[in-house]
């Protein structure tokens, strides 16, 4: 968990921050995985979607297109470590979102 009374030095200082900027930059330049992460996007979006209509033969065959993504994605070890870095991101900002709405919702309380 961060420590939210050091922010700032906390991004400064993170060696996998740097990392996750760093494949950003590289794939940025390259169409193919650019590509390929907009299709994984998609159809985890409709994955979902399926999912909540309960078409299960949608699904079916989203899953298995998600699936034949992610074997595409594994043959880039790169785009791996950087999905890996997105999520571990990903789940801290929720962290400090609900740290701040908590914050702010018990002040107005007060």
């Amino acid at each position: 968990m961060i420590n939210l009374d050091n922010l700032d030095s906390y991004f400064e200082n993170d060696s996998n921050l740097k990392r996750l900027h760093e494949l950003e930059i590289f794939f940025d330049n390259n169409s193919d995985v650019k590509e390929l992460i907009k299709r994984k996007q998609h159809i985890s979006k409709e994955l979902v979607n399926a999912r909540i209509l309960n078409l299960k033969e949608t699904c079916a065959s989203y899953k298995k297109e998600y699936d034949e993504i992610n074997q595409e994605i594994s043959e880039y070890p790169l785009l791996e470590e950087y999905l890996e870095l997105l999520d571990i991101y990903h789940n801290e900002y929720l962290d400090i979102i609900s740290y701040l709405e908590n914050t702010i919702n018990k002040k107005l309380e007060a």
